[in-house]
């Protein structure tokens, strides 16, 4: 859908690409263009990011590499957060 990134809802997104695919190629990435469409979000001011783990995507639901990346992109959101209210206050 890159085409109509711009149709996006504004909340922050992460995209999650698996690194180890069959032949080492990233399908997902391919097929999807994940980096790029996370790229295209952040242009037009949405909240984006792009983070590739040690996985592929056979496995990935059930690895601990998704887990620790969620928990780190939740640590991220929360910090913005706290940083956006900060600056209103003053």
């Amino acid at each position: 859908p890159i085409h109509t990134y711009h149709k996006s809802p504004s909340l922050p997104t992460t995209f999650v690409g698996c690194r180890k695919e069959m032949f080492g190629l990233n399908w997902l990435d391919l097929f999807f263009c994940s980096p790029t469409y996370s790229d295209l979000l952040n242009s037009i001011g949405i909240d984006s990011r792009y983070v590739a783990v040690e996985s592929d995507h056979w496995n990935i639901l059930n690895s601990t590499v998704l887990s620790d990346a969620l928990d780190e992109e939740i640590k991220l959101v929360q910090m913005k957060r706290h940083r956006k209210k900060g600056s209103k206050q003053k």
